[in-house]
């Protein structure tokens, strides 16, 4: 027996055996599949369409879905992007890249330094950062050496770096900061709308819970208080059902946005969802309705969020999981799985060692890029960092092909460096000493090209 992976319907049918070493979720139709240490993306019939030939690494959660047409791949050990055919787009060049969202993607080039790239894979925000944080709104939490604050899309400093941590401004266009280990409200100019406070969650539902002197209340986007401090614990308020569990005088109560009490359950009620929401009660979980009717006694260990009207469940707390409808009935039992995405969730169950042989046929595709091999040129370079294909030969080649032989006197500098370098390189381009005398001056070189906008990808010579 071994363990595979395949996809489920709603119904807990198969629709893709289990044959696959690993996969992801589905997105933009086409999710990630491994086979044989290598992984491509398969259709929602099985088949690959894009054939198992890249990298896995430790990192795998970097592995991107499909979005905007582009997915990140790891190949030659770098990331780069794929379109829907297999074809690079930008090819790998990255120590670690995201998905697209709007156009743009976070991505980084090493030195744990992250910037924003376009579709071509030009840096529009330069990879200078710690932590850079997607925003939908276009200003961008980031932290800049130790402290945070918010860039634009040109990386600029909308808001100055100078918060222990900022999160995402919402559509209310306020944002929750941290100073000196207090919460505040700011506005995008960055002006103080209220605090400080204890702490403070997430807007939902057009409310915030603010925690001031040990108490939680909600508070709108004006900073003003709408239901006054005085739970000793409080969840957000659901986006749909405008409902939130709160504890007060060490009970449970389900409140309304003007703070009446709407039911007292026997349990913690995690957020409504749809009219439905989890309740915890002895560490145990079950589903409760928005009137306060129990649907399914709490009896599992865990339920997650439901997509699509499904949610994954931990039915024993020792590795055996399931789905389960809103009415708590148990669709399949599995041994591990993901959450629905366009109609399919993903699975893994124990299998014959013999009904894995056979994985499904790729299709034809594109070449994929490989770096060229060496021909002339870069001789010293070459010798001294032990390969025509690395990153500062890629930059000393782009500085040869698009700026020195640009003049004249570039060009006889071309000329003059390949009739002397390969004799020099012969003699002793395996000594140490020609090595350590020609590394520190290349160094220098390759760090100020670097710093003046050549990149250090893989490059294909000019000629």
């Amino acid at each position: 027996m071994t363990d595979k992976y395949g996809f489920i319907d709603k119904t807990g049918r198969f629709v893709i055996n289990p044959k696959y070493d690993n996969v992801g979720d589905f997105h933009e139709g086409l999710a990630y599949a491994s086979y044989q240490h290598k992984y491509g993306f398969i259709d929602k019939t099985g088949n690959f369409v894009i054939e198992p030939r890249f990298e896995i690494t430790q990192n795998s959660s970097t592995i991107s879905h499909f979005q905007e047409g582009l997915a990140s791949v790891y190949y030659g050990g770098k990331w780069g992007y794929i379109d829907r055919t297999g074809r690079f787009v930008i090819e790998p060049k990255f120590y670690e890249a995201y998905q697209f969202a709007d156009g743009i993607a976070l991505a980084d080039c090493g030195f744990r330094k992250c910037g924003l790239i376009d579709r071509t894979g030009k840096f529009i925000v330069q990879p200078i950062f710690n932590v850079i944080r997607y925003s939908r709104n276009g200003l961008f939490p980031t932290q800049f050496e130790k402290n945070w604050g918010f860039i634009d899309k040109t990386g600029k400093f909308v808001i100055e770096p100078k918060y222990d941590i900022c999160f995402h401004f919402h559509n209310e266009m306020i944002a929750h900061v941290k100073y000196n280990g207090k919460s505040y409200l700011i506005d995008k100019t960055g002006k103080i709308i209220t605090g400080p406070y204890d702490d403070m969650g997430i807007f939902c539902g057009g409310l915030i819970r603010v925690k001031k002197n040990g108490k939680w209340g909600f508070m709108d986007n004006t900073g003003k208080f709408v239901i006054e401090p005085k739970y000793e614990e409080a969840g957000d308020f659901s986006e749909s059902d405008e409902l939130a569990c709160v504890k007060y005088d060490n009970k449970n109560i389900v409140i309304d946005k003007s703070g009446k009490i709407v039911f007292e359950p026997n349990g913690w009620v995690c957020y409504f969802q749809d009219g439905i929401a989890k309740i915890i009660h002895d560490d145990k979980y079950g589903l409760i309705d928005k009137t306060g009717k129990i649907i399914v006694e709490p009896k599992f260990y865990w339920i997650n969020n439901f997509f699509d009207g499904i949610a994954r469940a931990d039915i024993n707390g020792k590795g055996k999981y399931c789905f389960i409808d809103k009415t708590g009935k148990i669709i399949r039992e599995v041994l591990s799985a993901g959450d629905f995405h366009e109609g399919l969730a993903c699975v893994r169950i124990e299998v014959e060692s013999q009904t894995t042989k056979n994985p499904p046929t790729p299709k034809p595709q594109p070449r994929p890029y490989k770096p060229q091999k060496q021909k002339s040129g870069c001789y010293i370079a070459s010798s001294v960092y032990g390969s025509y294909n690395c990153p500062q030969v890629w930059t000393l080649r782009r500085f040869r092909d698009n700026t020195l032989d640009e003049t004249w006197y570039g060009r006889a500098f071309i000329k003059t460096y390949y009739a002397i370098s390969p004799t020099l390189v012969k003699w002793f381009g395996e000594t140490n000493w020609f090595k350590k005398l020609w590394r520190k001056p290349l160094d220098k070189w390759v760090k100020k090209l670097n710093e003046h906008g050549l990149e250090n990808t893989p490059y294909n010579d000019k000629y």
